[in-house]
C-alpha cells in the first residue's frame, strides 16, 4: 500500500539518488528503474529532475525519467497535483530535448495523460487539460525550432509518431464524448478541442521541412520520415477540417508526400499557403 511504499522509499531514495549520481552508467538506469516502481510522490519528484537536459546531460537517464512518470499517471494513489507537476516537467524537458528517442517518449506519456481514466474527482480532466495545452505547445515549439534549425533535424523522428498520437486522439470515441468547458463558459467535445487547437501548429509542417531540405535530404531515414511526417499532418488537418467546416477542404491541394518525393518544392510551398489561408480563420483562431 501506499504508507508502506512511503516508508520503504523515504529509506531508499537517498541511496538511489547517489547511484542515479553515479559513473557507472548501467546502474544510473537500473536505479531510476527502481524509483519509477515505488509509485510515491517523492520517487515522482526524483524522476523530474532527471528529465530535463539542462540538469541531466544523459539521455538514457532522461529516458526512463520520463518512462517512469507515464508509469505513474494510472496510479490512483498519487495526487493529481503531483502527476500535473510531472507533466509540467516533461513539458519543460520537451523544449530543449534534442534526442529523438526521448521526445517521442515525451509525446508517448502524454498521449497517456490524455487518455487517462481516472475519475474527475481523482483529477483526471485535470490531468488530460493539462497534457493536451502541453502537446500544443510542443509540437509548436518543436517546430518553431526546427524552423530556427535551433534543433537537429532528426527531431522529425520523433514528431512523425508524435503526430499519428494526437490524430489518433482526435479520432478516439470516448474523447469524442467527453466535454470540457471554454473559456466564455461554453462546453465543447475534447476531440474538437484537440483538433481544432492543433491544426494550425500542424500548418507549420511546410516550412519546417522547406527550411530543412538539405539536412533531411542528407540522411534517408529523416529523407523517409519527412515524406510521412507531411502526409500524418495533411491526414490529420484534412480530417479536422472537413469535421469543422461541414466536409470542406481548401482548393489547390496536391499530395505532400508526393511532391516530397519528387522534390517539387513549389508544390510544397503552394500547399502551405492554401493551408495557411484557412487555418488562419475561425474556428481556429479563437
Amino acid at each position: 500500500n501506499l504508507m508502506f511504499r512511503t516508508t520503504y522509499g523515504d529509506a531508499l531514495i537517498p541511496e538511489l539518488t547517489k547511484v542515479i549520481d553515479g559513473s557507472v552508467r548501467y546502474q544510473a538506469i537500473n536505479a531510476i528503474q527502481v524509483a519509477a516502481l515505488l509509485h510515491t510522490p517523492a520517487s515522482l519528484a526524483l524522476l523530474e529532475s532527471h528529465i530535463e537536459s539542462d540538469n541531466e546531460a544523459r539521455p538514457d537517464i532522461r529516458l526512463w525519467s520520463v518512462i517512469g512518470v507515464g508509469q505513474a499517471i494510472g496510479v490512483d494513489s498519487i495526487r493529481a497535483d503531483k502527476i500535473k507537476g510531472g507533466l509540467r516537467a516533461l513539458a519543460r524537458g520537451g523544449e530543449n530535448e534534442t534526442n529523438p528517442l526521448v521526445l517521442r517518449r515525451i509525446f508517448e506519456v502524454l498521449d497517456e495523460a490524455v487518455r487517462n481514466q481516472r475519475p474527475n474527482n481523482l483529477g483526471g480532466d485535470e490531468i488530460r487539460n493539462l497534457a493536451i495545452e502541453s502537446e500544443v505547445d510542443l509540437v509548436k515549439q518543436t517546430f518553431q525550432r526546427l524552423q530556427d534549425q535551433d534543433a537537429p533535424a532528426d527531431l522529425l523522428l520523433a514528431l512523425e509518431p508524435g503526430i499519428i498520437l494526437i490524430r489518433n486522439q482526435y479520432i478516439d470515441p470516448r474523447l469524442q464524448q467527453v466535454s470540457r468547458r471554454t473559456s466564455n463558459g461554453m462546453s465543447e467535445k475534447v476531440a474538437t478541442y484537440i483538433g481544432r487547437r492543433n491544426a494550425p501548429q500542424l500548418g507549420q509542417i511546410y516550412d519546417v521541412i522547406l527550411l530543412n531540405q538539405d539536412r533531411i535530404r542528407e540522411d534517408p531515414e529523416l529523407n523517409r520520415a519527412a515524406g510521412q511526417l507531411i502526409d500524418s499532418s495533411e491526414t490529420t488537418m484534412k480530417l479536422v477540417h472537413s469535421n469543422l467546416q461541414s466536409g470542406t477542404s481548401p482548393t489547390g491541394l496536391t499530395d505532400g508526400k508526393a511532391l516530397w518525393t519528387n522534390q517539387d518544392l513549389v508544390g510544397l510551398a503552394r500547399n502551405r499557403d492554401a493551408w495557411m489561408t484557412v487555418l488562419a480563420e475561425q474556428p481556429y483562431q479563437r
